[in-house]
């Protein structure tokens, strides 16, 4: 029994044809393996690239809190530095009020003319002014000042410098809200 040619060639094109979509079956299932390979690596380089993220953020947000907290401390250095200028600075401003006060206190005093003008100007030194004390001083002193400027040019000076300190312990009376001084 003998093939004749052109059953060799059906069954010639027919084995071509199998082999063929063999081929082509393997290749789609190459190439699906290869997609889920390329998934799974992808996902994997994909978790890699957030973890890095993730970290990269830590590392940032770290350095953050360190240099945050740095400047907190240089900040705190700095308002501790301001805060001991700003009491030297207090205690000198006081120290030169209270020898003014008591020599003002000297310089100002009529006894026995005025009395109650007196017993304010040792309250004044004493600082134990009421607010509404320093006020009343503070206008006897006024005008006082305006009686005495065509007469006596170095009184002025004192008279100004009673005024300036009796208005700075008006403005702290007001500010403390009490009638009583320091």
């Amino acid at each position: 029994m003998g093939l004749s040619m052109s059953e060799i060639k059906i069954w010639g094109a027919l084995i071509v044809s199998i082999i063929g979509l063999f081929l082509t079956i393997y290749q789609s299932y190459l190439n699906a393996t290869r997609r889920k390979d390329d998934k799974a690596k992808g996902e994997e380089d994909r978790k890699t690239a957030i973890s890095l993220a993730i970290q990269e953020v830590r590392n940032h947000a770290d350095m953050s809190i360190e240099k945050t907290d740095k400047n907190i401390e240089e900040i705190r250095g700095i308002i501790a530095d301001i805060k001991t200028q700003i009491m030297e600075q207090r205690t000198k401003i006081e120290l030169f009020w209270r020898c003014i006060e008591t020599n003002l206190g000297a310089l100002l005093k009529t006894y026995p003319s005025q009395i109650d003008k007196d017993l304010l100007i040792t309250k004044m030194t004493e600082r134990k002014l009421s607010l509404e004390e320093a006020e009343k001083l503070k206008e006897i002193l006024l005008g006082e000042m305006e009686a005495t400027k065509k007469e006596d040019k170095p009184i002025l000076l004192v008279y100004i410098i009673a005024i300036a300190g009796l208005t700075q312990i008006i403005y702290d009376l007001e500010k403390k809200g009490t009638t009583d001084s320091d």
